[in-house]
């Protein structure tokens, strides 16, 4: 389930990074974009991996983009053996804003898009010939 979201970057966080068990390179930060809801605004906080990283940090404070996100919901054992549970909302794409007609800006609200009409198909031209 892919979500976008079009907001201004509100922060971006420093890249932190490691080696994995399997001895792969990794890198994160956080990007943190205000969404307009209205007359109001939220600030939503996105998990970016290695290889978004780079597209990332091409924009600058102030940014209007348009993110590709999706949620990931992980369990997590603590070391005395306390299991609980932690939501991130995942980046996968980020470009600069100026979306398609066919993608829902998340920061638009649901009303609109509840109410948005579906584009009529095109009329069938009268002198196709059809193979069946």
């Amino acid at each position: 389930m892919t979500l976008y979201t079009t907001g201004k970057i509100y922060e971006k966080g420093e890249v932190t990074g490691g080696t994995s068990q399997n001895g792969n390179a990794w890198a994160r930060m956080t990007l943190v974009l205000e969404v307009a809801l209205g007359k109001y605004s939220k600030k939503l906080a996105f998990q970016v991996m290695t290889s978004n990283i780079d597209a990332v940090q091409a924009f600058n404070l102030g940014d209007k983009v348009e993110v590709a996100w999706d949620l990931a919901s992980r369990e997590y054992t603590n070391k005395d053996g306390v299991r609980s549970w932690f939501t991130q909302a995942e980046l996968h794409s980020i470009k600069a804003a100026g979306m398609p007609e066919n993608v829902v800006d998340m920061g638009a609200g649901m009303d609109s898009a509840m109410n948005a009409q579906p584009a009529a198909a095109p009329a069938p031209a009268e002198d196709q010939d059809l193979p069946f």
